[in-house]
Parts: C-alpha cells; structure tokens; sequence
C-alpha cells in the first residue's frame, strides 16, 4: 500500500522557530537535508534563495528558512552540531556563493 500525502510538509513547523528541543530538530533537518528530494522535499518553501539572473537550484539549500534557523541554531550555542547539515551543503556552493562552513 503506497501512502501518497495530497499535502506538503509544512516546512514552517521545523524551520519557522526555534524548537524547545534542540537537538531533535536538529536531529531532524539533518535527516531532511540528507534524503533525496523524492522523499523530503523544501521546494515548497515560500522563501527560496536564487543565483545569478533570478535561476533557482533544486535544493534545500535554497530555502532561506532553513538557513535562517541553522544561523539561528547556531547563535544559541550549537554550532558543532549545524556543521553536520551545512558539511552536506558544500557540494550545492557554486561559484558566487559563500562556503556555508565558513559561517560559523
């Protein structure tokens, strides 16, 4: 029996704020950046950062949401542990963006 959701994931539940929980939403974006977009997917996402002449890219790495609350992660003292996801991101850095472990 195939499960096939009518509706996206509602992104802002894991990328909207901060969780309480910490560590299990990191656990989680780590899972969701590390699957393929068949199975998690951020193309949805309302806010997606573009490159050079307003192209998009297929990627999580496009949604500033996510990458908003990694800084915002980050900020609050877990930064070793945002490294995991972003170290995923290092082969989406084309050249003109910034290396995102460089960040932090």
């Amino acid at each position: 029996m195939d499960l096939i959701l009518q509706d996206p994931f509602p992104l802002h539940t894991i990328c909207g704020f901060v969780w309480k929980n910490t560590e299990g939403q990191l656990s989680f974006l780590n899972y969701a950046v590390s699957v393929p977009p068949e199975i998690f997917t951020f193309s949805h996402s309302g806010r997606q950062l573009t490159y050079a002449f307003g192209h998009t890219f297929e990627s999580a790495w496009a949604c500033h949401d996510l990458l908003e609350v990694l800084c915002q992660l980050s900020e609050r003292g877990h930064a070793s542990l945002v490294r995991i996801p972003l170290a995923a991101a290092q082969k989406y850095c084309y050249l003109g963006w910034p290396n995102p472990m460089l960040m932090y």
